[in-house]
């Protein structure tokens, strides 16, 4: 869907286009010849975005947009839909491209520079929960379609032991949510701000049998010795996003609820 200098979709991997500009098969967006989304379609995009390409010769799909003149700066913001009570849960995400929609976020807007790379990667200064600091100075990518805070095995396996999560027989970190003391805040903290996500949104639910199952944010990606830490939608769904790549730097600021 193109509105002026907006692309807002659901998110498909399929051929896409954008007013007749065709983008290539692409993992976020409203596809051409897909079925309608469910409801649980997964989010993705950041890293499908890449500042550069890889490969020198091979355009981003943000250089084709300002080559066909559909966006003018090449700037993106990621928006979570909001459900009751600004809750988390919700499966949509908007897009939009060439422009900063004030309606989708409360002032300030707090920056981060962008370390040197084709990915979206940012240098963490700390990371907490509660009283606990469980990662200091440490590079982040940011990519959408991730559900967790996705890091090296040995170190994730280090954090969940220290927070109380055992894995259980699918690879989940999990414990009782009867054992967890109190409902603290992650917080993400960078040289000149801090940005806190409530445990309503990073400590997803579920039942085992009588049991209510408290999951741990922090996941690593199995029979993979991935290097790097990821912020995936876990953090990114309660925060308003900006993807600057003219200025080298993302943007977060308080995400609005606009629903009812």
């Amino acid at each position: 869907m193109y509105h002026g200098s907006f692309v807002t979709g659901k998110v498909v991997k399929d051929h896409m286009s954008i007013d007749g500009i065709p983008i290539g098969i692409v993992p976020f967006g409203l596809a051409e010849n897909a079925p309608p989304p469910q409801d649980d379609d997964e989010i993705s995009g950041a890293l499908a975005l890449a500042k550069v390409h890889e490969h020198a010769d091979i355009p981003t799909v943000l250089d084709v947009m300002l080559a066909n003149n559909v966006i003018k700066t090449s700037i993106f913001t990621l928006y979570f839909t909001c459900h009751r009570n600004c809750l988390p849960g919700g499966p949509d995400a908007q897009l939009n491209f060439g422009e900063i929609d004030p309606n989708l976020y409360n002032e300030p807007i707090f920056y981060v520079e962008l370390v040197p790379s084709f990915k979206w990667q940012i240098m963490l200064q700390r990371l907490d929960i509660g009283s606990f600091t469980l990662l200091q100075n440490v590079l982040f990518e940011i990519d959408t379609k991730m559900p967790a805070i996705v890091g090296p095995i040995e170190e994730v396996q280090r954090i969940n032991t220290l927070l109380g999560f055992h894995d259980n027989e699918w690879g989940i970190y999990a414990k009782p949510c009867r054992l967890v003391e109190e409902q603290r805040d992650l917080e993400l903290v960078f040289p000149h701000f801090a940005l806190p996500t409530s445990s309503d949104f990073y400590m997803q639910r579920y039942r085992e049998g009588e049991e209510s199952m408290c999951v741990s944010p922090f996941a690593f990606i199995p029979h993979a010795d991935y290097p790097y830490w990821i912020l995936g939608d876990v953090i990114l769904q309660d925060v308003f996003t900006i993807f600057d790549r003219i200025g080298g730097r993302v943007g977060f600021a308080e995400r609005r609820c606009l629903s009812g």
